[in-house]
């Protein structure tokens, strides 16, 4: 797997959120999101491969339909394309900072695990 997918679509705090596998990706892919004002975008390195405008709260499009649908395919390509072989990878992305619902959840307040309870260090010392 290559790349960064960043999504403003997480429940509940619906910040941005994003994983990738290099910084670079990850930085593009945000930039990006930032710029169009909420959204889903896929980066490789600092090119954009796809990505979708919601611009009503970072949730809802003002695409119509067919239009939608067109970019959402060309985000499953791109993703496919990176290597990434869950395909359900934005759904997944958009829970990982529901934290009501267990196990581990990323949160404006950091790492956590909710069923063991406790904030998990992101970093090794």
């Amino acid at each position: 797997m290559r790349g960064a997918i960043a999504s403003s679509i997480a429940h509940d705090a619906h910040n941005f959120t994003c994983a990738g596998m290099d910084d670079i990706s990850m930085a593009a892919a945000l930039r990006e999101l930032s710029r169009i004002r909420g959204g889903i975008v896929i980066a490789e390195g600092e090119k954009i491969l796809a990505e979708i405008e919601l611009p009503v709260g970072g949730l809802m499009s003002l695409l119509d339909a067919g239009e939608g649908l067109k970019k959402l395919e060309a985000l499953a390509a791109a993703r496919d394309a990176l290597g990434c072989t869950n395909p359900h990878a934005f759904m997944h992305l958009s829970f990982m900072s529901l934290s009501v619902i267990p196990e581990l959840k990323l949160t404006d307040k950091g790492y956590f695990d909710i069923t063991g309870g406790g904030e998990i260090p992101l970093f090794v010392r």
